[in-house]
């Protein structure tokens, strides 16, 4: 496995997207903080449309032990968490689709 340097030096892509990096950090756009979040976060919305193109489908006895999980945490007094409705999800008839992963929880 190369470097980032080694990347940096070998890929063209790399080094833009680097450069790119660099820029934003110089002229105080966002901190270094803020680039690793956006990179991360980046990540998470790719995953999860790519989870939701390849038709993710969950057993109907998973839906009914999440649907059983929900009930507790929300009689115990607890805010939903991990497993809302996403608007993307609420609408369709596929009832596997009706919960995604929270990313503010992930």
């Amino acid at each position: 496995m190369k470097t980032p340097q080694e990347k940096y030096d070998n890929d063209p892509m790399y080094a833009q997207l680097v450069n790119l990096f660099s820029h934003m950090i110089g002229r105080a756009e966002f901190t270094p903080s803020e680039i690793r979040e956006a990179g991360v976060l980046a990540c998470i919305h790719h995953e999860q449309r790519r989870t939701l193109a390849l038709g993710f489908h969950m057993s109907p006895e998973v839906i009914h032990a999440l649907e059983t999980l929900e009930q507790y945490k929300n009689s115990a007094g607890e805010k939903p968490g991990r497993f809302e409705k996403c608007n993307e999800c609420r609408n369709r008839t596929d009832p596997g689709m009706r919960y995604a992963t929270n990313a503010k929880s992930v």
